[in-house]
């Protein structure tokens, strides 16, 4: 089955950048806003503005490595958009709808895929890590996070870029053991191979 992770912090903590050391074979970017990667790379993006559109990359997708950057604009971009409706309560329940379908999509994805969704903090003055949503139904009937167990958050630690990854109570979460301390490099080649070598036992 495949993997669904979260990548959550403020911007400019190095989401983008920690994939690096990846290649175009390696991974599909997707970008909802349609920004370049911030470094040299042959990595080609793939701008997709609407929910729908998301997930039927994800269901097309080969690549063992999927990014949906920026995935809080999604809700942006729906709700200014209007989605065709004018009554609010319309709006935000079809974004918390069509939320869960790209989640579900990946959840029922019959594959070694890891998929990766990099968003903003709904709150960086709070002590929970969540991500960014718009209104309260998406996260009051689906709670994104709560389907997976990883969740990683993008600091800057003492000047150095950085994934917190070990379960804090703060909402960054990681199944025992799977990393070995608190901080991991921000580096997603490196976050994906230990991710994998530990549901493949090292293999």
């Amino acid at each position: 089955m495949a993997r669904l992770i979260f990548v959550l912090g403020n911007p400019g903590t190095g989401k983008s950048s920690s994939l690096r050391s990846l290649k175009k074979a390696d991974v599909a970017y997707i970008t909802i806003t349609g920004k370049e990667l911030p470094f040299k790379t042959d990595i080609v993006p793939k701008t997709v503005k609407q929910m729908t559109d998301v997930r039927g990359m994800v269901v097309a997708s080969k690549k063992p490595i999927v990014v949906i950057d920026d995935v809080n604009y999604l809700f942006t971009r729906e709700v200014f958009s209007d989605h065709g409706k004018k009554n609010p309560f319309e709006v935000y329940d079809a974004l918390s709808k069509e939320f869960f379908n790209i989640i579900m999509a990946i959840q029922n994805k019959e594959t070694d895929q890891n998929f990766y969704l990099m968003g903003h903090l709904e709150d960086p003055d709070s002590s929970m890590r969540a991500l960014k949503t718009l209104g309260q139904a998406t996260r009051k009937n689906n709670n994104p996070e709560g389907w997976t167990n990883i969740v990683l958050e993008s600091v800057v630690d003492m000047d150095e870029f950085v994934f917190k990854a070990k379960t804090d109570g703060t909402g960054v979460k990681s199944p025992i053991d799977m990393f070995g301390t608190e901080a991991v490099p921000n580096d997603l080649k490196v976050v994906n191979d230990q991710i994998n070598a530990y549901y493949t036992g090292g293999k």
